[in-house]
């Protein structure tokens, strides 16, 4: 099984497990969040995280976990709540001693075409490439849902590649 997680109060998990040669079976979460203990706005729910990521720890060989850190734009209270929730998935992962790969978005995007390309390509892609969850990434509000899954297929593609 191969998690892939784009972080972020927005963001996605994905696992992909293989059932034989060109068989796989997919399942998508949106990041859990709860309203904050203090203050207005959510943020991530580490139990509820852990508590997935629990689930598929037995199975997982590795957690791709897309690379990327505060932009310019951000404000100092989103700057940390945006490193509190990668904080949190990089500590439930490395707490169920699952490998992970960070993988900056400019390296899967380029793997699939999509560079330059606006977010939507993403989420059509992932609808084509697997039909069967298609319904799950139906609408733009499910982009993430769609990049976290490319992240997994991605790195299922360099794991194939390295094989021959």
């Amino acid at each position: 099984m191969i998690i892939g997680i784009d972080p972020g109060l927005d963001g996605a998990i994905a696992t992909i497990s293989r059932l034989g040669c060109v068989d796989e079976a997919v399942e998508l979460y949106d990041m859990p969040t709860s309203a904050k203990q203090s203050g207005k706005g959510r943020q991530v729910n580490d139990y509820e995280l852990s508590r997935i990521i629990r689930c598929c720890r037995a199975s997982a060989l590795v957690a791709v976990v897309e690379a990327v850190g505060p932009t310019p734009q951000m404000g100092v209270t989103s700057a940390f709540s945006f490193g509190r929730t990668a904080g949190v998935v990089s500590g439930v992962l490395a707490a169920y001693q699952i490998p992970t790969v960070y993988v900056r978005p400019q390296m899967w995007k380029k793997h699939f075409g999509l560079l330059k390309m606006d977010k939507d390509a993403s989420r059509t892609l992932a609808m084509q490439r697997y039909p069967l969850v298609a319904e799950k990434l139906k609408l733009k509000k499910h982009i993430d849902r769609a990049e976290a899954l490319l992240m997994a297929t991605w790195q299922l593609d360099v794991a194939q590649d390295a094989c021959g």
